[in-house]
């Protein structure tokens, strides 16, 4: 059990911004984009949106440096979440959108069946 799930946000954050410091400074895509999904993903549970949107983006632009496409989706999924929280509707609507249309293209059925059931 982690400080996450033990509902302790905020000194998760704490931990996963000193880990995002290592992390920089080896230049590691992939444990980048890890740190800034967790760190997003406890700003999300805190309610602090526009922040987790930040973090996530951030994430979802180490994804694409490092081109690991399954986590690109989900985290435009988590993207879209938070804006809905913030009712930016049509900004959601747009990043469940980007990933419907990576899953159709993959022929992922159900990952595309998830993603027009949060736009619908």
């Amino acid at each position: 059990m982690n400080l996450q799930e033990l509902g302790r946000h905020e000194e998760a954050i704490e931990m996963l911004q000193k880990a995002l410091k290592s992390r920089e400074e080896e230049k590691n895509l992939a444990g980048l984009a890890d740190n800034f999904e967790w760190i997003g993903l406890n700003l999300q549970e805190l309610g602090r949106h526009e922040e987790a949107i930040e973090m996530l983006k951030k994430a979802l632009k180490s994804r694409e440096e490092e081109k690991t496409w399954l986590d690109w989706l989900t985290i435009l999924e988590w993207i879209g979440l938070n804006l809905q929280e913030l009712a930016a509707i049509e900004e959601a609507i747009e990043m469940h959108q980007k990933a419907s249309n990576q899953r159709e293209e993959e022929k992922n059925l159900a990952g595309l069946a998830d993603n027009l059931e949060w736009i619908g």
